[in-house]
């Protein structure tokens, strides 16, 4: 006879491989200079916050055919990534011009699971369309500020052909300059973007088991709640350090869903990635659990009023 049973509830459950994580800038912009044109001097401090556009260092007024060699370099490089963003805004464009509206209603007599289907289809391709319109609009953005960028460098092309002035060199990104090298070594400095992501390391064994897309659960002691994100990049080789007699970790990437304002390039956190999940399974305790060797079961009472085991792994397979 029974003494005691419980209802069995269902719930979700997570498999999950606990590591750690360094709060980084998402983009590292080195800035080199030119060794054949003398140098003048900086405009910019270390961890000073610069924008696009802003005026980072000059070099001096003479050597003017140097120097116009220079900025027709910049006008060029600039040029080009205009060239290659366009190219990306017509590719967007066309491929938005290939979706096509789907009236869930059309046919006289529509069966209900076709309704659905058409409609989650329908939803999709207008959820794909607002992504591809925001897409567009950030690139013509960026387009914009690279025009401004090669006007900038088309005036001062001006000024340089009229002898006035030195050359001035403006920063691509926006962000924090950081590692000025007051001994003119190349790169002169670095640019670190506002944008963070969060770097870690995985050893040989929980490089296998991690995968991109993976979500992620950042915290930290620092932090008033939880932080979620996802893997977007595992490094193919090992860290530079990689020796015969030790083992071997791999860097990986997780991109946060939002920045806690509290966060600061360099913060260690806690990072817990979802390896697996089963969602709606049954749940129960674990002294509940009748261990067999490798398999693990519970006594169970089904719906015909038999006793019988129930078998238990929700992410491999069902219970039966």
């Amino acid at each position: 006879m029974l003494s005691q049973w419980d209802v069995l509830n269902s719930g979700n459950l997570e498999e999950t491989l606990q590591t750690e994580g360094m709060v980084v800038p998402a983009e590292k912009q080195p800035i080199f200079l030119d060794p054949q044109t003398p140098f003048k001097n900086f405009l910019v401090e270390n961890g000073e916050v610069v924008e696009k556009g802003t005026p980072l260092f000059e070099y001096e007024s003479s050597h003017q055919e140097e120097q116009l060699a220079v900025v027709d370099a910049e006008i060029s490089r600039l040029e080009s990534e205009k060239e290659n963003i366009n190219f990306y805004i017509e590719e967007l464009v066309r491929m938005k011009a290939n979706f096509y509206t789907i009236d869930v209603f059309s046919q006289e007599k529509p069966e209900v699971e076709s309704q659905a289907a058409k409609a989650v289809e329908a939803a999709s391709l207008n959820g794909l369309s607002l992504s591809l319109d925001q897409t567009i609009a950030e690139k013509e953005l960026e387009k914009s500020n690279i025009e401004e960028t090669i006007q900038q460098y088309e005036t001062q092309r001006e000024t340089i052909q009229n002898g006035m002035n030195g050359l001035t060199i403006y920063s691509p990104v926006e962000g924090t300059v950081t590692a000025l090298s007051l001994e003119l070594k190349n790169p002169i400095m670095s640019i670190f973007s506002k944008n963070t992501i969060v770097e870690g390391q995985l050893s040989e064994k929980q490089v296998e088991k991690v995968q991109l897309d993976m979500p992620v659960k950042l915290y930290s002691s620092k932090l008033d709640k939880k932080i979620t994100g996802k893997v977007i990049l595992i490094e193919e080789l090992p860290l530079e350090n990689a020796a015969l007699d030790q083992p071997s970790f791999y860097r990986f990437t997780i991109e946060p869903e939002t920045e806690d304002e509290k966060w600061r390039v360099g913060h260690h956190l806690q990072a817990k990635i979802i390896l697996a999940e089963a969602h709606g399974v049954p749940i129960v305790s674990q002294k509940s659990v009748v261990k067999n060797g490798r398999q693990a079961f519970l006594w169970a009472l089904t719906e015909d009023g038999t006793l019988g085991p129930l078998k238990k792994d929700p992410f491999n397979e069902d219970y039966s």
